[in-house]
């Protein structure tokens, strides 16, 4: 909306309806960000764990086995949702 409100400066004229779908388009790409943004995380969590934050098999079906927290420095006392996002700084460089 503001490149249209800076054209309008400029001379250029809109319909109000023009402006109310020009408006409209913006809402509907700042919903699909958050909607990307919430998605995100789903992904970061895919292989990891309360306890691991790598789970990199099962043995014998229902024990996973990888890389615990503590041995990437991570708290395993905070939040799963924090500790996910330090591990892929960590992995992030």
């Amino acid at each position: 909306m503001n490149a249209a409100k800076d054209l309008q400066e400029l001379g250029v004229n809109y319909t109000q309806e023009r402006l109310d779908r020009i408006k409209q388009a913006e809402e509907q790409r700042r919903m699909e960000r958050e909607s990307k943004k919430r998605e995100r995380p789903a992904e970061l969590y895919e292989d990891c764990g309360d306890r691991f934050d790598f789970i990199a098999g099962y043995a014998d079906v229902v024990a996973p086995y990888g890389v615990i927290w503590e041995e990437v420095g991570i708290d395993p006392g905070l939040p799963f949702e924090e500790k996910v996002k330090l591990y892929h700084m960590q992995m992030l460089g």
